[in-house]
């Protein structure tokens, strides 16, 4: 009888490296499945459910997408810490990877921007999520379109320190504009951690 591998643990800066991996394999798999359209016009349902996916195959643990918050309490066996604060009950959350005993381990959520105005909703409720114990880990995973790696690497020090999160991994890809194909940009896929 072959033993069963237990699940790997769910550490933060492997769990954000996976997912930019997996961003950018979307995006690659999308480019190529619309017979070239830019990496950066996958929707992020796309990306999302890409990601979902593998995170299912390699950590060989549950994992919900598009739950509300009152979905994951119910389903869930964690002590919640106080009260929920409003904004973090309402909307859903894009990926929660759970652990073999109903728990939360992480809750990842995706944008198609890196700017932090259009950040911070979603980092709050991460944050809340966060602290009330609902969840160990919060990302927030970002992908964008740069012109050169300098403006990137701005982007970056930027939402950092307008949202005090912090960078668990970055990934970059080249695309190319469908009314040019001779005009590449890069492509940056960055996962930030509450």
């Amino acid at each position: 009888m072959a033993r069963r591998r237990r699940p790997r643990k769910v550490d933060p800066r492997t769990l954000g490296a996976e997912v930019a991996k997996q961003m950018k394999s979307a995006g690659a798999f999308y480019h190529r499945m619309t017979g070239g359209n830019a990496e950066w016009w996958a929707p992020e349902s796309w990306v999302r459910d890409h990601v979902a996916r593998r995170l299912h195959q390699l950590y060989r643990r549950s994992v919900t997408v598009e739950e509300t918050v009152r979905e994951l309490r119910r389903h869930g066996r964690q002590k919640v810490r106080g009260r929920y604060p409003r904004d973090s009950r309402a909307g859903r959350l894009d990926i929660a990877l759970w652990n073999d005993t109903g728990k939360v381990r992480a809750i990842v959520e995706f944008k198609r921007t890196m700017n932090p105005r259009g950040l911070r909703a979603d980092v709050r409720r991460l944050r809340n999520l966060t602290r009330t114990r609902v969840t160990k880990y919060g990302l927030e995973a970002c992908f964008c379109v740069v012109d050169y790696v300098e403006q990137g690497e701005e982007r970056i020090a930027e939402v950092e320190k307008e949202l005090d999160v912090e960078c668990v991994a970055e990934l970059w890809g080249w695309g190319s504009w469908d009314d040019d194909p001779d005009e590449e940009r890069r492509i940056l896929y960055a996962v930030f951690r509450v």
